[in-house]
């Protein structure tokens, strides 16, 4: 089996009035839940590579290459057991969110030694099929029991710099084609 080259995009600033400290990077990664890493949905793949045990420290080490000041993380299973010890210990405070009926949900770290966080608003996507009212085949297709959050970080050295970082794992079912939360 050939192995999976990642593409990487920099976004590159030519503005010479942007000094390198001002710049950021973040990087965004659907991890694959372990709960949700069946064999019978990834039939091309090599089951090595869906188990946890042999893709944590891969995914770690994958992310920590590019020295992130923000990292978003999707289908987050294991925040508390692994994520969030080992991102901490990196310099990394966060934020995380669980799916209502899941067992992942949305990470959100930051480096602690650039940002603090001032505020979080965590958002319930079901909370749309309240505005739904009656209509029960809308509410089940609006009904994703997904979630995400925003945070407002502020910079440690410029507390008026502030930058805001939304996080969500987008929903989509094929029977429901215009779905897409």
């Amino acid at each position: 089996m050939t192995q999976y080259q990642r593409n990487i995009y920099q976004c590159t600033i030519e503005e010479e009035d942007i000094s390198s400290d001002k710049l950021l990077t973040l990087v965004s990664y659907n991890i694959l839940s372990a709960s949700s890493s069946k064999p019978q949905f990834f039939k091309t793949v090599d089951i090595q590579h869906l188990y946890w045990n042999n893709r944590k420290d891969k995914i770690l080490a994958d992310i920590l290459q590019h020295q992130p000041d923000i990292i978003s993380l999707q289908e987050v299973d294991k925040y508390r057991m692994f994520f969030y010890p080992s991102l901490n210990e990196q310099g990394y405070d966060s934020s995380y969110i669980q799916r209502p009926t899941k067992l992942d949900g949305c990470a959100t770290f930051y480096n602690r030694n650039k940002y603090y966080q001032i505020g979080c608003i965590d958002v319930q996507f079901n909370d749309i099929s309240e505005l739904v009212n009656d209509d029960a085949s809308m509410k089940k297709r609006v009904t994703t029991h997904n979630v995400g959050h925003v945070l407002a970080l502020s910079e440690l050295e410029d507390d008026a710099q502030i930058v805001f970082v939304a996080n969500c794992h987008l929903h989509w079912v094929p029977g429901y084609v215009n779905v897409f939360l």
